[in-house]
């Protein structure tokens, strides 16, 4: 995961490491000192249980463990950390499990200065299990709690209605933008809308998670934000962009934003399906990226990866939510940057 400065990676042991820029605390080697290489966080930081996930903020990063639980560590100025504090923390902390009703948090995504999280309920007769957290800053409705745009010091569950009564599947976070994805299928996008990373073909904030009308025909099985920007994968193997695209970072050919959902031409054409997870031979395998001024190849191309290195990075990432990949339709990742959404299928 990356963030504006740092960066963390999980490996398949389910080790941590971190890198980059620590003077929020953000790498949980307590100090504020920068490191220039990966360098581990000690496995009793977390209970000395595997790390599953990890998500990078501006100044905070949040890692998910395979005990269910939710750590933080790094700035807390608008409780980004969920520890009902504002200070930072240097090491990771344990968010309070209390603070999710006891549910078993999936998978994390890190915002500027707010955090949002899909927590599941073990066992019990509820199809709606999956359910979605909010905190940090609010400003502007990014934490989806409609007029109550304080900052939430603690998760907040958004109430499944807001979702139409569906299961969550995955969240993503911009700057001051989320983006998530019911299990139907469906989008939902809140926040800030300036640069019309909402998709809703206005400029507007919404307080409120808004389904994105023009995708509704299309089950959608991932999203990712970039700061200003917003990418998601259709179960068809389509990928659609929107938002801000002022360096080219939306892959349509050009500097142009765009204030709607919009398929990727060029990739629609290449690829046909990528929208499974699936085992597949390693020569088949392939990456695409999108990138500008050809940072990764000939501007919004697609661009194929040595076999057996995405070989690797598909056995480290066989893992998708409620089980193995395959069993929940979805590629295995897409991932938003700064300026390069990554997708691995």
């Amino acid at each position: 995961a990356c963030g504006v400065y740092h960066t963390a990676a999980v490996t398949r042991t389910g080790a941590l490491y971190t890198w980059g820029n620590g003077q929020q605390g953000q790498l949980g080697h307590d100090n504020t000192e920068n490191y220039l290489q990966p360098t581990l966080i000690v496995a009793n930081r977390f209970e000395n249980a595997k790390v599953q996930m990890v998500a990078c903020g501006d100044g905070h990063t949040a890692a998910v463990t395979s005990s269910g639980k939710l750590w933080t560590f790094g700035t807390g100025d608008n409780g980004q950390l969920g520890l009902g504090i504002t200070k930072k923390s240097l090491v990771p902390l344990l968010i309070d499990p209390e603070s999710f009703k006891h549910a078993h948090v999936i998978m994390v995504a890190c915002g500027f200065s707010h955090t949002a999280a899909v927590a599941k309920i073990s066992g019990g007769l509820d199809k709606r299990s999956n359910t979605l957290w909010t905190w940090g800053c609010g400003i502007q409705g990014r934490l989806g709690h409609g007029a109550d745009c304080a900052d939430k010091m603690v998760p907040t569950e958004i109430p499944t209605a807001r979702f139409g009564d569906c299961n969550m599947c995955t969240v993503a976070c911009g700057d001051d933008h989320t983006a998530a994805v019911t299990q139907n299928g469906l989008v939902f996008t809140w926040g800030v809308g300036n640069n019309w990373q909402l998709g809703h073909s206005h400029r507007e904030a919404c307080f409120v998670p808004t389904r994105i009308r023009r995708l509704e025909q299309h089950r959608v099985v991932t999203v990712a934000c970039g700061p200003a920007h917003t990418a998601a994968v259709t179960e068809e193997g389509h990928l659609w962009t929107w938002g801000n695209g002022s360096l080219g970072q939306l892959g349509n050919n050009s500097f142009s934003s765009q204030p709607a959902t919009r398929p990727v031409a060029q990739l629609q054409h290449t690829f046909t399906r990528i929208g499974r997870c699936r085992e597949m031979d390693s020569h088949l395998s392939l990456a695409f990226a999108m990138s500008t001024h050809a940072r990764l190849g000939e501007m919004s191309c697609g661009l194929t990866l040595p076999a057996d290195l995405v070989r690797r990075i598909c056995l480290s990432a066989r893992e998708w939510l409620d089980g193995p990949s395959g069993t929940v339709d979805g590629v295995v990742r897409l991932i938003g940057g700064g300026l390069q959404p990554l997708s691995i299928f």
